[in-house]
């Protein structure tokens, strides 16, 4: 992870954008959300949202889309997000 941070910051990856939906209309909404997800990410993983919706967060990453993708998954494998799916 730290290594494809390096090469973007040496241009040789573009940001990557990851989306979390909303997958029970019963669990906290986007805003909430968004807040867990950045919470529970890595510190070193440099990322932001990019647009958060009441059934949608969309993240911006820049490392690699498989580092981006793995940091997600783990994230919403945290209880707090039950409900939420990577698109």
């Amino acid at each position: 992870m730290i290594r494809e941070y390096e090469q973007r910051r040496n241009g040789h990856d573009r940001p990557v954008d990851i989306t979390a939906v909303r997958r029970d209309a019963r669990v906290p909404g986007g805003e909430t959300t968004a807040l867990r997800l950045l919470w529970l990410l890595p510190a070193q993983l440099p990322c932001h949202a990019v647009r958060v919706e009441p059934d949608r967060v969309r993240l911006r990453f820049e490392v690699g889309a498989a580092a981006a993708r793995e940091a997600v998954r783990r994230a919403l494998a945290d209880t707090a997000l039950r409900g939420w799916a990577q698109e």
